[in-house]
């Protein structure tokens, strides 16, 4: 088996781990109880249109969305060509 063939099949298997991992705490975030409270004040304001204001699911799934694809950024630098 070649080496590129080995990387892709470990690389595939690093995404299906994360894909459930993702998958699962989403489905935790929207069940919460609280999941659809509107977020308090204090924190960050998330809302697009000042006339929204966002709740805690809303909240946390962007917090997740961003843990992702901070994974997969490559920090501003170029990749070797």
């Amino acid at each position: 088996m070649s080496t590129g063939i080995l990387v892709y099949q470990v690389h595939s298997a690093q995404i299906s781990i994360l894909e459930t991992v993702v998958e699962s705490q989403y489905h935790e975030i929207i069940s919460d109880t609280a999941a659809w409270v509107i977020a308090d004040e204090g924190g960050e304001d998330l809302s697009l249109d000042k006339g929204f204001k966002t709740t805690n699911s809303a909240r946390r799934i962007r917090a997740l969305v961003e843990q992702v694809t901070g994974q997969f950024s490559c920090g501003g630098v170029e990749p070797d060509q």
